[in-house]
Formats: C-alpha cells, structure tokens, sequence
C-alpha cells in the first residue's frame, strides 16, 4: 500500500469510529423522561407516565397535583389543585419551565422560567432520588 492510499485508509477508519461514538452517544435530551416517584427529605413527588403529576409526603398525604409536558431536556409544570393546609399560596395555573437531568438515580431540575417561587424552592433544592 503507498502512502498516500494508506493515509487515506487511517483517515476513513477515524472518520467511521468518530461517526459511531457520536451515533452511539446517549444524551439527557434524547432519553427518555424518568417517570417514577422520587424523595428529597420528606417531600415526594410522582411524575406519572400519563403526564400528572402528585405532590405528597413519604406517609402520603397528597398536597398538591397536576400535570407536566416534556420537550427534549425541559419540563413545563402546571399545578391544578392543592390540599387546605398547603403553606405556600396557590399558584393554580400557573406554568413553570425547568431543566431536567437524570443520572445514577437522581432528577434534577433547574427552573428556566417560573413565577412561582415555591415550586422553583422546592425543586431547586437538591436531586430528587428515584424510589421505584
């Protein structure tokens, strides 16, 4: 083999490897969202696969519910009900955008965009750990 058709030989081989890293590379936008029950604390919430989602507490006392929509690495959250006793004041309605990231069992999500504070306090404060 001469040089030149052995460089081009090395050459097709990094570009064929360099093309299956990237089709083989797993990122949070292309996976799928971890719908489960997740903990922080005494705070858990349910992200259903029907797209509701349930606010309650390790002993199950429901304070809160709605629903939540995914596109790519974001989650828009709107509640629409909350039990009596909630402390914080209601925000019915209201939409709230956050980034979501999944890994070794753990869901973060980072507000983008919410008007109410708290929701973005109580997802904000650290990973949510998967229960199911």
């Amino acid at each position: 083999m001469t040089y030149p058709h052995r460089l081009q030989f090395v050459l097709i081989c990094l570009l064929g490897i360099a093309l299956t890293a990237c089709a083989t590379r797993t990122s949070t936008a292309s996976a799928a969202f971890p719908t489960g029950s997740y903990a922080r604390g005494e705070a858990v919430i349910r992200l259903n696969p029907d797209g509701t989602t349930v606010g309650t507490s390790l002993s199950g006392q429901d304070w809160s519910k709605g629903s939540y929509t995914v596109k790519g690495d974001t989650a828009t959250f709107t509640d629409n009900w909350y039990a009596d006793a909630t402390e914080a004041p209601p925000c019915i309605g209201v939409a709230g955008t956050y980034r979501w990231t999944y890994a070794n069992q753990q869901l973060l999500l980072e507000p983008i965009e919410d008007r109410y504070q708290a929701r973005v306090n109580g997802f904000r404060g650290g990973a949510w750990m998967r229960m199911d």
